[in-house]
């Protein structure tokens, strides 16, 4: 593997990010920068798109109980809300595979 992504909740409940590359060894990744408070009881999920910009997801729940997603695409962190019925319909399709 070139490279890794860690991603956890610290003590006070922020998502963090640790990443490990071949030339550089673990390093404290972009998404610390922003901070971002979830949920203590959150769960975290992460994919993978392999798309022409090779675009990141992190799910987890906020304070809100609100399902966020967090993606980079080309390095640049972007924040986005999904709402429950959103998460409903693709459980729904998830299901049906």
């Amino acid at each position: 593997m070139s490279q890794i992504r860690v991603y956890y909740l610290s003590t006070d409940n922020k998502l963090r990010e640790h990443c490990y590359s071949a030339n550089k060894g673990w390093y404290a990744g972009g998404l610390n920068s922003s901070n971002f408070i979830v949920a203590p009881y959150s769960k975290i999920a992460c994919c993978f798109l392999a798309v022409a910009d090779a675009e990141l997801r992190v799910y987890c729940q906020s304070p809100d109980n609100a399902i966020q997603e967090y993606g980079y695409v080309r390095n640049i962190i972007d924040r986005h809300l999904i709402s429950s019925n959103m998460c409903l319909r693709m459980a729904k399709v998830a299901g049906e595979r």
